[in-house]
């Protein structure tokens, strides 16, 4: 291994910080550069500074244990690369679509396709599936897909996330457990341009109201919920942005508590793109101070009675007919 002082993260000035490739936060990735200036890493040889909520830190040795052919004696002796600037692309960077294709299926191992039949029995999955394409990985035993395919149809990646087949929740057991199909696919120079997930839905209900909220599995809770509307998510707190997407639609934001300043600073850039943008405040005018401590989203409440008879039916196994009879209490807008 080269000089452990080679190879560091990039604190020069003007700082510099990218979009993370694993969790999508913009600004919160640094990548490492070589200090003797003989090798160019990949953008994604770095780490993200949100270390509780990502934990991303792909190092210069992952980098040269995943290529063995590179090793740092034959950098120590290279000259410089030098670098050629590359013409700015126009066009995004996509996933082929018999990838995406061939993820639409064995849901017998999706841990999210499952909580969706749990909830809502199978029919009614199969359609949530398909109208948001969600798809199966084989990472860590069966993850979920959350296919970002744009207004044009082109998968701009894919988030895989780890559920709780029982309770629809997020698995967090000391890693992260969410990573990008290109990532995972190891497309070293890839660079994702995110979408809306969900955002392949516009120009199928052009004249319907658009609902905007941070989480894939929110915006999927809400459709079956509120079927009036075309929910989008950002996949994060930081993902709010114009979209010509959005162009002439009338648009309602609805962040997690917490996140609603945020997203209210982000209105009047949405408003030069947008018909219409309101903030829409059913979450904070009816969330609890713990509520708000907690950060809920609008899934939380929609799903706040299915998880107090989940406790109870571990308690009581006759209460699993209620669970099975139950349904989402649909608020007014």
């Amino acid at each position: 291994m080269a000089n452990e002082h080679q190879f560091q993260l990039d604190h020069s000035r003007p700082r510099r910080k990218y979009t993370c490739p694993t969790c999508g936060a913009s600004r919160r990735f640094t990548r490492y550069v070589d200090m003797w200036g003989q090798i160019t890493f990949p953008d994604h040889v770095g780490r993200c500074d949100r270390e509780q909520k990502c934990g991303y830190n792909y190092t210069p040795r992952d980098y040269f244990r995943d290529n063995p052919h590179l090793c740092s004696r034959s950098l120590a002796v290279q000259p410089p690369r030098v670098v050629k600037p590359q013409p700015q692309r126009m066009e995004p960077m996509t996933i082929p679509a018999d990838i995406v294709t061939r993820s639409l299926s064995h849901y017998e191992m999706n841990p999210f396709y499952q909580f969706l039949t749990r909830l809502y029995g199978p029919d009614e999955a199969d359609r949530l599936t398909q109208l948001y394409r969600i798809g199966t990985s084989k990472r860590w035993g069966g993850a979920t897909v959350f296919w970002q395919i744009d207004a044009q149809g082109r998968a701009r990646s894919g988030k895989i996330m780890r559920y709780d087949p029982r309770t629809g929740r997020r698995v967090k057991d000391g890693s992260p457990a969410v990573t990008w199909v290109h990532s995972a696919l190891r497309m070293y120079g890839f660079d994702l341009s995110q979408c809306y997930f969900g955002e392949h839905l516009l120009p199928l209900c052009p004249d319907h109201k658009v609902m905007i909220v941070e989480s894939e599995k929110t915006a999927v809770v809400c459709a079956h919920a509120m079927p009036q509307f075309v929910w989008l998510a950002t996949g994060g707190l930081c993902n709010l942005r114009p979209s010509m997407a959005l162009k002439g639609r009338d648009v309602y934001l609805v962040p997690d508590l917490g996140g609603e300043e945020r997203w209210s600073a982000k209105i009047p850039d949405l408003r030069g793109v947008c018909h219409s943008v309101t903030l829409w405040p059913y979450l904070r005018d009816r969330a609890s101070t713990e509520q708000h401590r907690e950060g809920l989203d609008l899934a939380d409440f929609l799903l706040s009675d299915y998880y107090f008879l989940l406790t109870l039916e571990e308690k009581n196994p006759e209460v699993r007919r209620l669970v099975e009879a139950f349904h989402c209490t649909i608020p007014n807008l």
